[in-house]
């Protein structure tokens, strides 16, 4: 249940295979050889704005907890402050962006840069799972390693290259994140299947190109994300 909110968060690819559809590049400008003041302001204005948004995922995370319904009543809400995370979503930021510093070799730069976003990303998660609060008294908390969540970073990223591999892939780091988050009597379990995610990412991207329906695509993914989400014992019987 708490799944969707977990993979809301960026997970990052090495540097050396990084696929994107669409990219803007806050490269800065000493590196494109424009560097005004102008550009240095808006460079520098485009990493306060995406640090300050740590606080706009504090709630988002507060809303997708507050609309999620249980099928024995149970109500979920979210009490995580968004200056816990403020350093390690600063790192997470920082770790996006290319620096291009005299001296350094660009693309030894660029991956300890990815370890660091990574080890970031895994902590925000952690932040996420711990904070969640439900009504019934239950408080989970994520017990995903770095060496796991790398381990699945280079098997999505070697995944790419089949097309459409990557979707099995990513059900079964969905269903290792699920796994991961729980408490000593119960954990999360997602049943959703590679198939199943190939077409309904297909289809949620085919129904992003009118801007208009963007909310309406992701909504509905993230419902069926949710809906086959369980809590279980870790006998494998189902609460919830």
């Amino acid at each position: 249940m708490v799944l969707a909110a977990l993979v809301s968060v960026r997970v990052t690819l090495p540097p050396a295979i990084r696929l994107s559809l669409v990219r803007v590049d806050f490269t800065p400008p000493w590196v494109t050889g424009t560097s005004t003041s102008g550009l240095m302001v808006a460079w520098l204005l485009s990493i306060v704005l995406a640090i300050a948004g740590v606080w706009l995922f504090e709630a988002a995370c507060r809303w997708f907890c507050r609309n999620l319904r249980f099928s024995d009543g149970t109500t979920a809400d979210f009490s995580g402050r968004g200056a816990e995370i403020l350093a390690w979503w600063a790192i997470w930021v920082l770790a996006g962006r290319r620096w291009g510093l005299g001296g350094v070799p660009e693309d030894l730069l660029q991956l300890v840069l990815y370890f660091l976003g990574l080890w970031a990303t895994l902590n925000i998660i952690g932040w996420f799972v711990a904070r969640v609060e439900f009504s019934s008294g239950r408080r989970f908390s994520f017990t995903g390693t770095y060496v796991e969540l790398l381990g699945w970073q280079i098997l999505l990223a070697l995944s790419v290259v089949t097309l459409i591999g990557w979707a099995w892939i990513l059900a079964a780091m969905f269903r290792w994140m699920a796994r991961s988050s729980g408490n000593r009597d119960e954990a999360l379990q997602f049943h959703g299947l590679g198939h199943q995610i190939l077409w309904r990412t297909l289809v949620a991207i085919l129904l992003c190109i009118p801007l208009v329906t963007i909310p309406f695509a992701w909504l509905w993914y993230m419902r069926w994300l949710v809906q086959n989400t369980t809590i279980v014992g870790q006998v494998g019987d189902p609460v919830v």
